[in-house]
C-alpha cells in the first residue's frame, strides 16, 4: 500500500459499496442542504479511490 494511499474516505466508501450503499450517493439534511455520504476531493479532503484490490 506504500505506492498507492488509503485515506478514511476510500476505506469507508469502500465498506458501504460492500454494504450495497452507493459511496457517490446523498442523504437527507434537515437544512435541506445535500449531503454526500462519503466526501470528495473537491470538498478539500484527500481521496484516491475505493479499495478495489483489497475487497
Amino acid at each position: 500500500m506504500k505506492s498507492r494511499p488509503v485515506y478514511p474516505a476510500d476505506l469507508i466508501g469502500s465498506i458501504y459499496q460492500q454494504l450495497g450503499i452507493d459511496p457517490a450517493g446523498k442523504l437527507p439534511h434537515p437544512a435541506g442542504v445535500p449531503t454526500r455520504v462519503t466526501p470528495t476531493a473537491a470538498e478539500g479532503l484527500p481521496v484516491a479511490g475505493l479499495l478495489k484490490e483489497l475487497v
